[in-house]
């Protein structure tokens, strides 16, 4: 299946610098647009001090994402996998897949 694939190829291989690049880019544009309007500024301010008990600047945030490194993700790839707590949920019926064995890993 597709999901099998993308899941072996993600956890042996690790993401590209192409991918690396662009989700990082699409996390800093997500980061700016955000600043646009009140309401999500608010929000916010709200979600960072009701998860982390402070408050936390756009500016401490983008220093973060700017220490994300390709290697750190494809890290971070490997622990994530080897994790007991790994979940996967897949939507719909997959008890009449033509190959099931494929699935037994995350089971």
């Amino acid at each position: 299946s597709i999901i099998h694939k993308e899941l072996n190829t993600l956890f042996s291989k690790g993401i590209t610098i192409a991918e690396y690049t662009r989700i990082k880019e699409m996390l800093l544009s997500h980061l700016l647009t955000e600043r646009d309007s009140l309401s999500s500024r608010l929000w916010r301010i709200l979600e960072t001090m009701l998860y982390h008990r402070r408050f936390i600047s756009s500016s401490e945030v983008y220093k973060k994402v700017d220490q994300i490194t390709h290697q750190s993700v494809n890290d971070f790839l490997q622990s994530w996998q080897s994790k007991q707590h790994f979940v996967l949920a897949l939507g719909g019926d997959i008890s009449h897949t033509t190959d099931r064995k494929q699935f037994q890993k995350f089971l």
